[in-house]
């Protein structure tokens, strides 16, 4: 009979499917331990859904990729290559914290708008990117004021 193991910190989030998997913990060797493979694919599955982004964060955070709040937030560089999926639900928890700082700070980006579908709006729409120039231009003074005056 073969053991398969995992031995990974992480599970310390998700012992209870460790446990649904079929699996025992070792703590002579600090592993879990499971009799098939079947077993140990499905805590492998249930270890990253615990310890990865959820859809919504990879959502959230494609969205500030696009309206440029991950700029401003997390020094995001277009130019890199960057993978959601392969965050770390701490990293992801993180990033859209430091998103939704800036997002407040800054207020609704225009480009989070619907789009018009009359004149009306369309008129509208260029009132809220002026606001929210306006907004940004006073922010960024204020800013260069605080620091000013620290120095």
């Amino acid at each position: 009979m073969s053991i398969y193991t995992i031995n990974d910190s992480e599970t310390k989030f998700c012992a209870a499917a460790m446990h649904q998997c079929g699996g025992r913990w070792n703590g002579v060797r600090s592993v879990w331990m499971f009799g098939s493979i079947a077993d140990a694919a499905d805590a492998a599955l249930e270890l990253y859904r615990a310890t990865r982004a959820t859809i919504g964060m990879r959502e959230e955070l494609q969205s500030m990729i696009d309206d440029s709040t991950a700029v401003a937030a997390w020094n995001y560089d277009e130019t890199s290559l960057f993978d959601l999926d392969t965050l770390s639900f701490a990293e992801a928890k993180a990033m859209v914290a430091a998103g939704r700082q800036v997002r407040r700070l800054l207020g609704v980006h225009p480009l989070e708008d619907v789009p018009s579908t009359s004149a009306e709006d369309a008129t509208a729409a260029d009132l809220r990117e002026q606001a929210f120039e306006a907004r940004a231009r006073r922010s960024q003074r204020s800013r260069g004021r605080h620091s000013a005056s620290a120095a």
